[in-house]
């Protein structure tokens, strides 16, 4: 649709690319749970929920839900605490009365992924963070069950331009074509 235009795409933790966005270091952003912050312009895009993940082999993984107090007596490994999965994460066992420590601390989710494909634990991951299927179950969450949030694409609110306009059309239509996330108020 968009012949000649060539996109950057940078990935990060959360505090990464919101940062990125208010510093105009990137001219779009897209994140899960964007703070409502006037200086943005926010579009929801796709639905999503935490999941968690585990090696095939592992007891939890013959299950379809787990809960809460089941994965905190499992190794789990975390994301860096400027990662909105690790954000929802938190949410969720403090809801619980949980205070879980992981076993193993990761910035990136490709690290984490590995990490549980390795055997090394239990992981969370936005559902529809990554097409990979390979060497993991997802599990959903009991707890996260309704709990969803959007993919949100933002940019600074006086962000204007063909390219960015362009973007955030996208996103409305493609937005509206899924529908809201569940349990999730659009943004």
């Amino acid at each position: 649709a968009y012949p000649g235009v060539t996109l950057k795409v940078e990935t990060g933790s959360h505090q990464k690319i919101t940062s990125a966005v208010l510093t105009h270091e990137c001219d779009i952003g897209m994140l899960p749970d964007v703070p409502a912050d006037p200086r943005f312009r926010r579009e929801p895009l796709a639905g999503s929920e935490v999941i968690a993940i585990a090696p095939p082999g592992h007891p939890l993984a013959r299950q379809s839900e787990v809960t809460a107090a089941a994965l905190a007596r499992e190794p789990l490994i975390f994301r860096a605490s400027g990662s909105s999965t690790q954000r929802a994460v938190d949410r969720m066992f403090s809801r619980a009365g949980l205070d879980p420590q992981p076993f193993l601390t990761l910035d990136a989710r490709d690290g984490l992924y590995e990490a549980v494909v390795n055997g090394l634990g239990i992981g969370f991951l936005w559902r529809e963070s990554t097409s990979r299927t390979d060497g993991v179950a997802r599990l959903t969450i009991a707890e996260m069950r309704g709990l969803g949030t959007h993919e949100t694409v933002f940019s600074l609110a006086g962000s204007e331009g063909r390219i960015v306009d362009a973007f955030f059309g996208f996103a409305r239509s493609t937005g509206a074509a899924r529908g809201p996330a569940p349990g999730a108020v659009p943004a």
